[in-house]
């Protein structure tokens, strides 16, 4: 096992079995459920990197199993170097994408993703290297029957945490659960007394909010259960509270800020979240990669304090976007920052 720098200052996990030579086999990576729910969907992005000095094919493929006994192939991402080597020999790349569905992975079982190799065609004799890296993985889900404009939580005083969230449509809202889990167990439990009666089918922009006054002293994680009318079930993504037992409020921002969305690469809504320090006019858009204008999240005036607003991607294309954020102070201060989100189908 060698760390290739494949280019300056950048390594990959790579594979040899001594300094001349790669060895077919298997690469393993057991991935455990830790979402507090049943995974059904799993996005995968990885790179394959591979040094083409030999006069030998091999390929390099991918499956994935549940019990790691029965494999699954995806033929879609197998990969096989050329079998004649490259005149001036150097590190290349390719990406590999895509989404695993019909899993029924219980919280904390595991799944298992493998990465093949063996030679392809080709004359006898030392072989390719290889390399893999930025491996990413994402839990997909059903998108949910309401469109959340935000989901945020806020520390207010000892014990107590609420929970504010908007919707900008809703169709066939029975309500919401609120539950809550710690940050060492793997299980959201429902809040005792949390349901919120939702408002069925609107295109009307509603308000909730709900407070747990029994968040002592402890980092929580929380979401929310939406149900249908008919029973259907959805789950929010999870949000972080950090409960301190010695302040009575949160302290506001000091600066401003944007965060890096969570999740990322997401699918098909992600949280974007940011901080103003004074009352500002603030400007939230997405761009494509051409630089198109995909999303307007928010443009209005908003007071100091911490936001966070769901950018929802269904009818997009999987690929690289941008989120950008400016802010105006009352007094000319102005805000700029853009960050990447990766959206992967």
């Amino acid at each position: 096992i060698y760390a290739w720098e494949v280019s300056s200052g950048d390594f990959s996990f790579g594979f040899q079995s001594d300094g001349s030579d790669f060895t077919p086999g298997n690469i393993t990576l057991k991935i455990r459920n830790n979402t507090g729910d049943v995974l059904t969907k799993l996005n995968v992005s990885y790179d394959i990197y591979v040094y083409n000095n030999q006069d030998r094919s091999t390929f390099f493929n991918f499956s994935y199993s549940t019990d790691d006994v029965t494999y699954t192939d995806v033929p879609a991402l197998d990969f096989t170097s050329p079998e004649a080597a490259d005149l001036s020999p150097s590190w290349t790349s390719e990406n590999k994408t895509t989404s695993i569905t019909g899993l029924s992975v219980a919280d904390g079982d595991s799944v298992f993703l493998r990465w093949p190799s063996d030679d392809a065609v080709g004359a006898a004799g030392s072989r390719d290297e290889f390399g893999l890296d930025n491996v990413v993985l994402s839990a997909g889900a059903e998108p949910l029957p309401i469109q959340l404009s935000s989901f945020t939580g806020i520390y207010i005083s000892a014990n107590s945490v609420q929970l504010n969230w908007i919707t900008i449509t809703e169709v066939n809202n029975y309500g919401f659960f609120v539950e809550r889990r710690r940050v060492n167990q793997h299980t959201f439990v429902e809040l005792p007394n949390s349901f919120i009666p939702g408002h069925g089918t609107t295109l009307i922009r509603h308000s909730y909010t709900y407070t747990d006054n029994s968040a002592n002293g402890e980092m929580w994680y929380y979401r929310l259960r939406q149900v249908d009318l008919d029973g259907t079930v959805h789950h929010t993504d999870g949000i972080r509270v950090d409960v301190l037992t010695d302040v009575e409020v949160e302290p506001l921002p000091t600066v401003y800020a944007l965060e890096q969305n969570y999740p990322n690469p997401f699918n098909p809504s992600t949280q974007i979240q940011f901080a103003l320090p004074q009352e500002s006019r603030v400007r939230l858009e997405v761009f494509n990669i051409i630089g198109e204008r995909v999303a307007n999240l928010v443009d209005e005036t908003r007071p100091v304090g911490y936001y966070s607003e769901q950018f929802d991607a269904t009818g997009l294309a999987s690929g690289l976007y941008f989120y950008r954020i400016q802010a105006l102070g009352p007094s000319g201060e102005s805000f700029v920052q853009s960050k990447k989100l990766l959206l992967l189908r």
